[in-house]
């Protein structure tokens, strides 16, 4: 908004205190060029050649000094402290956890072919599991690098390009080779390449939105300010990132690359050592299980192996014993399944615009237990309006006669004048709002600008005549800004702030906050010489001016659409848990308390007592996610506004006081003084309200949940809350004008960030861990089958099982579609009733383990045994003859067999043996195609789990496909060694399936 005033001679300057963290940022960045003169600029710089008398006449560095300065200064480029190159992040993938496990197999395979060079097949398993590895992290790196790409943070305002004056000529340069020094040209639609000190400016305007969070430009000038004015109170600096919206100007560098401001502020956010994910821990416990497992159970078998095969074998019980048996019990296709879900689940989240910066931090979203969010922007809209004006000790309503007033002569101004406290008011309004008032009768004015940041709300304008005659306008918190007025505008002009007034003051306030909306104050003062002023830039003496409290501006947000829903599913995420534990337990107290009362003869009301306490022990909700608004409005409003959204549940007849006693509302100048006590009542709560906060609380918060071993996620978008974004275990940057440093911060950056789609990002999040424990259920089973072939071999000398072609044919080709398949498995029933999973649950938990390796892994390896020794049985051959004849038997070279009187030629024992490992493969692989299914319901018996996953039943089919290309196709039989079994093999891969079916739906209808 401009507004033009036709008469007399207008200045206005923004105040704002600025916070400690910027405060911190201008420290270590040392401005003091903003306090020097065009003259003491040109010493400093004597290089830069500026013309003192005209700016634009000034000529810069010549070719070669600007060479000679960038090697001693280096690029102005922003590198955040720990920030990776390219190289460094590939290599980051590829040693991420669950991929370590493909590295080890591959390593494993590389050690066996060096010791036996005749092991072939190792040699081409450890090179294929190499370049799988390889492909993994490309996909991995691929994706996270295109979801920065989607929501790019502070480089999307940076600059490739700038207009440089270099031998007194403007050209075009590399923003990367500016140089401290440089004289820059400002035009409008070009981003400033660092930070500059103004020289030259014609009516520049500038926006700051990734600094200030406001979209409205901002005046600078030229000339230079006081030394007690701050760098970000001065309007001759411009920083880094700026776009020039109006105008033209010059300024020279002062700051290029990590020096500048930009650069100070990715340095404190990438100094905050972001927490490792829920899945990276998890999936680091799991890689030292395996490691563990694997190397415990091939020494055994390695010792094994010396004693049946006599210490003169030692080589050979290495090779087949240790390394072989370690190979076998790393699941090659885990990593893959893992690495392909979060690909999957981060481009389906990214369809509902919600990009993830890390892909595996969904999963600790999912598990969050404490959600940190703003009212603005997720419990109500970004939309505001003025509904009343509290003037004159009544309320004007919108429409009503103010809107008729005019400002016409702000020469005459007076606050004890009856007839302009209005014309003052509108006044301290438009100076408050960052609106620009401008003069068009003269030319004898001076403008003062500042950078603002939101929420801290104190601003100043004056107004100077030929008497000297100065107004201070103040905007901020009503009832803050009273307390420091000595007198109120009313109708008769200045009044004495009495009793009366302040009674009717507080209820206007709560009038309006009952009915939730947001308040500010304006006041004003008047002074009558610049000698009696204070300085203006210290708080404490802006304070100390006779105020006069202009008005009191009522504005109301509304709410978003479904909120009442949201903080439902919010509030109700545990109750299914609460409707077995709290229920039995609440009884059994109900029924102990009864009988106490009734033996101890108390009276009728006491046992009338009693069922009130039990009705509160039933009613309490086992904590599922806990929701915290913060705001900067009052209590009674911010109460008025979470009452009726549903956030806190409203109670006839209680004050606004017993709800800050019971701590569901609390001012954000309390939290500082908390003690641990209090945070611990504070946290036990479903929802609270913070009033009166600033990002700076928000991060006290976040500590103190943190301490309490609570999974946090934070909704900020500004550069305030990144400190808390990073902090936070899933920071959520909201799309917003100025969020860049947000995004930078963040785990995760939502577009439309309501309430109802946080929600539904945590249940995609839980949707994700319930499907990868799945996955996982069903990809560690087959391990038992495939480690049983190598023991059978290795320590009884059976026929080979599975040859390592056919490990790895299984691993890395036909059981992949049904793993990843699984990962698009829809939620099934109840799970946002379920309470979030505590720290110490894995995802490879122990009932996963005991399930996959004790009961359906054996199950399976029992059928592929079974199914392995009939089709021996079937030739006339019996088990006892087959011990310990591996070793001189069963290959094209072997000498003749002979078992019950029947003789086996070497070709003979290769086609039989070939037989038994295809029936161990298919019953192996017709039981995992059983089992896939299985494990699409964990929760609810399997019939009334809802089949609507085809991407399960292609990849099933496939799975059979890619069987029978394996099993029957001529020149693939001889690669994997295989040849057609009989018919009746595939029964069993049937039947080991039914087993599976009725183990899971008894332990299914005893554990649920």
């Amino acid at each position: 908004m401009t507004l033009y005033l036709k008469f007399g001679t207008i200045c206005n300057f923004c105040f704002i205190f600025i916070p400690v963290f910027f405060k911190g940022i201008e420290l270590s960045c040392q401005f003091y060029e903003h306090t020097l003169s065009i003259e003491q600029l040109n010493d400093l710089f004597p290089l830069s050649r500026i013309c003192t008398a005209n700016p634009k006449k000034s000529r810069g560095f010549n070719k070669d000094e600007a060479a000679n300065k960038l090697m001693i200064d280096g690029r102005n480029v922003i590198c955040p402290v720990s920030g990776t190159t390219t190289f460094k992040a590939f290599l980051a993938k590829s040693l991420n956890t669950f991929r370590m496990l493909l590295l080890i197999a591959s390593f494993m395979c590389f050690v066996t072919f060096f010791i036996d060079t005749a092991r072939l097949l190792e040699l081409y398993m450890g090179v294929t599991l190499l370049v799988i590895l390889i492909l993994l992290c490309l996909g991995g790196y691929w994706q996270e690098t295109k979801a920065y790409k989607q929501v790019r943070g502070f480089q999307s305002i940076i600059p490739t390009s700038c207009m440089v004056i270099r031998n007194g000529t403007i050209a075009n340069a590399n923003a990367a080779e500016i140089v401290v020094g440089d004289l820059i040209w400002l035009n409008p639609g070009c981003r400033l390449p660092a930070d500059l000190r103004l020289i030259y400016t014609d009516e520049l305007k500038l926006e700051t939105s990734w600094l200030t969070g406001e979209s409205e430009s901002l005046d600078f000038f030229d000339t230079s300010v006081n030394r007690d004015v701050g760098a970000f109170e001065s309007q001759n600096i411009a920083f880094n990132g700026c776009l020039c919206q109006n105008g033209e100007g010059i300024g020279i560098v002062i700051r290029t690359g990590n020096n500048s401001v930009m650069g100070k502020l990715v340095g404190m956010i990438s100094n905050e050592k972001r927490k490792a994910s829920r899945l990276s821990v998890e999936q680091s416990s799991f890689v030292r299980f395996v490691t563990v497992l694997a190397i415990s159970m091939g020494i055994i078998t390695f010792l094994i192996g010396l004693f049946v095969n006599h210490l003169s074998y030692v080589i050979y019980s290495f090779v087949n014993g240790f390394l072989v048996v370690v190979i076998a019990n790393v699941p090659q296709g885990l990593p893959i399944t893992i690495g392909a879900a979060l690909i999957i689940v981060s481009r389906r989240l990214a369809k509902k615009r919600l990009y993830m910066k890390q892909l595996d931090s969904v999963d600790t979203l999912g598990a969050t237990t404490a959600l940190v969010c703003d009212k603005i922007g997720v419990f109500t809209s970004n939309e505001m309006s003025v509904i009343s004006i509290w003037h004159d000790l009544k309320f004007y309503k919108r429409y009503s006669t103010l809107e008729e007033i005019h400002l016409n002569n702000f020469l005459n101004l007076s606050l004890n004048s009856v007839n302009d406290h209005l014309s003052i008011l509108l006044v301290a309004m438009s100076l408050c709002n960052k609106a620009q008032i401008e003069t068009v009768t003269s030319d004898d004015y001076s403008k003062w600008n500042s950078l603002s940041v939101r929420l801290y709300t104190s601003l100043l304008g004056y107004r100077k005549s030929s008497q000297q005659v100065y107004f201070i306008f103040i905007k901020a918190f009503p009832e803050e800004l009273i307390q420091q007025c000595t007198s109120i505008a009313t109708a008769e002009g200045k009044a004495e702030i009495t009793h009366e007034i302040q009674e009717s003051f507080s209820n206007a306030c709560n009038e309006c906050g009952a009915l939730g909306y947001s308040l500010v104050a304006f006041a004003a003062a008047e002074l009558e010489a610049s000698k009696d002023c204070l300085d203006i830039y210290d708080e404490d003496n802006l304070l100390k001016y006779d105020l006069c409290f202009l008005s009191m501006i009522a504005m109301y947000t509304p709410q978003r659409r479904n909120i009442q829903t949201s903080i439902q599913r919010l509030r109700t995420a545990g109750s299914r848990f609460l409707d077995v534990i709290v229920l039995l337990v609440s009884a059994v107290a109900l029924v102990e308390i009864v009988l106490l009362a009734l033996i101890s003869n108390d009276s009728i009301l006491k046992l009338i007592n009693v069922f009130k306490q039990f009705q509160l022990q039933t009613t309490t909700s086992v904590s599922g996610i806990k929701c915290f608004m913060f705001t900067t409005d009052s209590p009674s409003t911010a109460l008025a506004t979470a009452t009726k959204m549903g956030f806190i549940k409203s109670a006839p007849n209680t004050s606004i006081d017993q709800y800050m006693q019971e701590k569901l509302i609390i001012q954000g100048n309390e939290l500082e003084n908390m003690t641990s006590d209090d945070w611990n009542f504070i946290l036990s709560q479903k929802n609270v309200v913070f009033t009166r906060t600033c990002p700076a609380h928000k991060l006290i918060v976040i500590k103190e949940c943190q301490q309490r071993k609570e999974i946090v996620a934070v909704t900020g978008d500004g550069v305030l809350d990144a400190p808390a974004l990073k902090k936070a275990d899933v920071g959520i940057a909201l799309e917003a004008i100025g969020s860049a440093f947000a995004k930078e911060a963040a785990h995760m950056v939502l577009i439309n960030g309501d309430l109802d789609n946080i929600v539904n990002a945590v249940m995609d999040g839980r949707v994700f861990y319930e499907n990868l424990k799945k996955t996982v259920a069903y990809t560690l089973s087959h391990l038992i089958p495939e480690l049983y072939s190598v023991l059978l071999t290795f320590i009884l000398g059976f026929p080979l099982g599975l040859s390592t072609f056919q490990v790895l044919t299984i691993d890395l080709i036909t059981e992949l579609p049904p793993s990843i398949a699984l990962i698009w498995e829809k939620a099934e029933r109840g799970i946002m009733q379920e309470k979030p999973r505590p720290l110490s649950t894995n995802l490879v938990s122990r009932s996963i383990l005991v399930y996959s390796y004790l009961f359906a892994g054996n199950i399976i390896a029992a059928g592929c045994i079974f199914s392995y020794i009939t089709v021996f049985w079937y030739y006339g051959i019996s088990i006892s003859d087959l011990l310990f004849t591996w070793e001189h038997h069963w290959n094209i070279q072997a000498l003749n067999f002979t078992s019950n009187g029947l003789l086996f030629t070497p070709k003979m024992q290769t086609y039989i043996r070939g037989q038994a490992a295809a029936a161990w493969h298919i019953t192996l692989v017709v039981s995992q195609v059983f089992h896939a299914w299985i494990c699409t319901a964990s929760r609810v018996p399997f019939f009334q789990h809802k089949f609507t996953n085809l991407a399960l039943l292609f990849a099933t089919l496939f799975e059979i496909v890619l069987l029978n290309f394996f099993i029957y196709t001529p020149g693939v039989q001889q690669w994997i060694g295989v040849y057609h079994p009989p018919s009746f093999v595939w029964l069993f891969g049937v039947c080991v399936g039914f087993l599976l079916f009725v183990y899971n739906e008894v332990s299914n209808y005893f554990i649920h």
